[in-house]
């Protein structure tokens, strides 16, 4: 979001330079008959919307709550982004009260997976050997 924001800085101090909006570089930029400018009005034009677009995404995750945090930066997450940050990410222990949350949720939801998918299958198929194991008394 900085960097994006950084570069928008740039076009808006040409265009300050130029007694212009940033709109009006991009509008003028675009309409240029010249193909090089031509396309930087295009650059001008795509770094506004993605200022705006990681903004907005950034918004969502200040307001979200604790428990929608998670499912909000998903559905926000810019997978280039995520990827670039994945590449270079060293886990390490949280140190927030948020962080601690999470922790203790991710606990419980591994303990019933374990108890769902480990312990009560082995319990039932020792129950049921056990009563294969048991003689049926004949009247």
């Amino acid at each position: 979001m900085d960097e994006a924001r950084r570069q928008l800085q740039q076009f808006e101090n040409v265009a300050v330079q130029s007694g212009i909006t940033l709109e009006e570089l991009a509008t003028q930029t675009q309409a240029s008959s010249e193909i090089t400018v031509s396309r930087l009005g295009g650059v001008i034009q795509a770094t506004i919307e993605r200022v705006d677009a990681l903004a907005q995404a950034q918004a969502a995750l200040i307001d979200a709550t604790v428990w929608s945090r998670p499912f909000v930066f998903v559905r926000t997450m810019d997978v280039d982004i995520a990827r670039a940050t994945g590449h270079f990410f060293k886990p390490a222990v949280p140190t927030t009260v948020e962080g601690l949350i999470y922790a203790f949720v991710g606990m419980l939801v591994a303990l019933g997976l374990f108890q769902g998918l480990v312990r009560f299958p082995l319990w039932k198929w020792r129950q049921v050997r056990a009563q294969r194991a048991t003689p049926v008394p004949v009247p």
